[in-house]
This record gives structure tokens, sequence and C-alpha cells, in this order.
């Protein structure tokens, strides 16, 4: 085998060992849902409402920190898959290159980091705007 084909052969398996545990919450749809399809009803007493009212009720109100609780595995899945990635290739690779790898893997971990915080915002902005228009369009009424 030649140089050419050896370095291409070890960048697929790099990329191949960092993008292989990945997978996808399907949790943050399900919680966007509830967050714009359920309003919290605030004149109704707590011990009238069902356990189902009482969990949408809360889905709605916490939102934002359960859209960016469905990131935790994905983010943990992130690290560990750069981590794997360049323990791999720290046995074929000289270090210059592993160093420049590693710094490639450390800023698309922060955009990773990022990326949960702005999208939990925007959610828990959505569901108030959408919680907002529901209560003054009912009352316009």
């Amino acid at each position: 085998m030649n140089k050419q084909k050896g370095n291409l052969f070890n960048k697929a398996i790099i990329k191949g060992l960092h993008t292989l545990p990945h997978n996808i919450s399907i949790f943050a749809p399900i919680i966007l849902g509830i967050g714009l399809l359920h309003k919290p009803d605030k004149n109704k007493p707590k011990p009238e409402k069902s356990k189902l009212e009482k969990t949408m009720d809360f889905v709605s109100n916490n939102v934002g920190k359960l859209t960016a609780a469905c990131y935790l595995p994905l983010m943990a899945e992130e690290g560990m898959a750069s981590y794997k990635g360049l323990k791999l290739a720290s046995k074929h690779l000289p270090k210059d290159v592993l160093q420049k790898i590693a710094g490639n893997y450390t800023k698309a971990y922060i955009t990773y980091l990022s990326a949960p915080l702005l999208v939990a915002g925007g959610v828990a902005l959505g569901v108030k705007t959408a919680n907002y228009i529901k209560e003054h369009g009912e009352k316009q009424n």
C-alpha cells in the first residue's frame, strides 16, 4: 500500500470511529410538542389536577431545561467519540498531525456545547410566546 492510500485509510478510520457512536434523542421533539400544545391552567387548584395534567404542566413550565437535558447523552457521546478517535489516531499518526486533529475536535465540541443552550433558549422562548398568544387571544374573544 502506498503512502497516500495509507493516509486516506487513516483519515477514514478516524472519521468512522468518531461518527459511529452517535444517536439522536427522540425526547426533544416530544418535549417541544407538549410545550407548544399544552397551556398550563393556572386557575385550577393542584389537588384537582390529574397526574397527566401535572406532568404536562411540569413539561410546559420546564421545557427549556428539559430540552437542554435531552442533549446530555449526545454531549457525552461526542466527547467519548472524539476521545476514542484520538486514542486510535495516536497509534497511527505523527504527534503534529494528532495535535491538529485534537484542536479541531476541541473546536467542534465547543459548537456542540453551544447548540443545546441556543436550542433550549429558543424552545423556552417559543413556548412562552405561544402561551402568551393563547392567553391574550382567549381574553379578546
